[in-house]
């Protein structure tokens, strides 16, 4: 793996795109270093905001760190520009865990609601 990431390396000194980068980060994924791939994703989104393989990449890389909103949210992205199956699976999986969470905030917020409305009422 690694002599692969050292020939990407060379790949986008010589000749950054969105597309290379995507690849590298793809990588660096694999590698188990999904920060670097973030790095690499942000940086083939800024060269090309719709690129379907960037945003998949980086939302899978959001879901080793349990970013799990912003998995969710660049793997929906990355769908609607180039929906692909094996993605849908991850897709998935992350859209359940973030429907959780999301509800549990959701319910704790009211919690809190509610005690701040019974203290004012006193």
């Amino acid at each position: 793996m690694e002599g692969s990431l050292d020939a990407w390396n060379k790949v986008v000194e010589i000749k950054p795109s969105a597309l290379i980068y995507a690849r590298r980060a793809d990588v660096f994924l694999k590698m188990k270093k999904p920060n670097a791939a973030i790095r690499d994703c942000t940086a083939a989104l800024e060269i090309n905001p719709d690129s379907a393989k960037a945003l998949k990449i980086r939302g899978k890389a959001h879901r080793y760190l349990g970013n799990w909103e912003l998995s969710a949210h660049d793997l929906s992205e990355g769908q609607r520009i180039d929906f692909d199956e094996d993605t849908l699976e991850v897709q998935k999986v992350v859209d359940e865990i973030w429907h959780k969470i999301r509800e549990r905030r959701l319910h704790n917020e009211a919690i809190r609601r509610n005690r701040a409305d019974r203290l004012e009422a006193k």
